[in-house]
């Protein structure tokens, strides 16, 4: 995963302030809006296709079942807008080479077969695969060191066990969650950022809420998770461009 930018832009579940989440309408108009990748989740059905992006409010419970979705049934429902429920290998053929994806895993049975899934399509260079599971970022040092691999902190508690983790050394990112600015306070967040950027880590940071904070951390991340991209692009050009959009 080529950061290539001072500072990358991830769609989070595509252009969903416009369009349907995580369709592929709303992933391919998140990059005409200039984004440099997405982030989905990720989940595999029963007949072993990964699927982007389950939403369970898209279905009825006695209907859908996570345990047994197959993925000839999930085809046929009806997204807004003529939309279809996306297979990752759909996702991968269908957004250009240079797309980052970030993809969100939290079943740990999956994960074998994911990494095989990346490393057959190519992938697996331009993908980083996120979790706040341990066990989820470990399985996937020991099946394929070179996948990129980034850690969700979404609590204190998160924090304070990162920094004991034995893997940390082979993370690639960490992602944290804006949101901790209100607990903590600017100074103390960026202090605790500062030990993930000591390690050298990437910080991928989710949950911008307001642009403000942006300036308010400036320095202390390298990607930014957004559902308000176009804000965050037409800062960042300010920032670094003087406003000139070099794409």
């Amino acid at each position: 995963m080529n950061l290539n930018y001072p500072v990358i832009v991830l769609a989070n579940r595509g252009a969903r302030k416009f369009y349907p989440e995580n369709t592929l309408i709303s992933f391919k108009k998140s990059l005409e809006i200039g984004v440099d990748g997405i982030k989905t989740e990720v989940y595999k059905t029963k007949d072993n296709y990964f699927i982007v992006g389950f939403n369970d409010f898209y279905f009825t419970p006695e209907k859908f079942n996570k345990e047994t979705l197959i993925f000839s049934d999930l085809k046929k429902v009806k997204l807004p807008l003529n939309q279809r429920i996306l297979s990752l290998d759909e996702l991968v053929k269908e957004l250009p080479m240079e797309t980052l994806l970030m993809l969100e895993v939290n079943d740990e049975e999956c994960v074998e077969k994911l990494v095989e899934f990346l490393c057959k399509s190519k992938a697996s260079g331009r993908t980083m695969i996120s979790s706040s599971n341990d066990k989820i970022i470990k399985k996937i040092h020991e099946l394929k060191k070179e996948i990129y691999t980034g850690y969700i902190i979404n609590s204190k508690e998160s924090i304070e066990n990162t920094k004991n983790i034995d893997f940390i050394s082979e993370l690639y990112s960490v992602i944290v969650s804006a949101q901790g600015i209100k607990y903590y306070g600017v100074e103390n967040f960026k202090y605790n950022i500062s030990y993930y950027k000591e390690l050298d880590l990437k910080i991928f940071m989710s949950n911008i809420e307001e642009i403000k904070l942006l300036d308010d951390i400036y320095g202390y991340y390298d990607a930014i998770i957004t559902d308000n991209i176009a804000e965050v692009i037409h800062y960042l050009e300010e920032k670094f461009w003087g406003g000139n959009n070099v794409s």
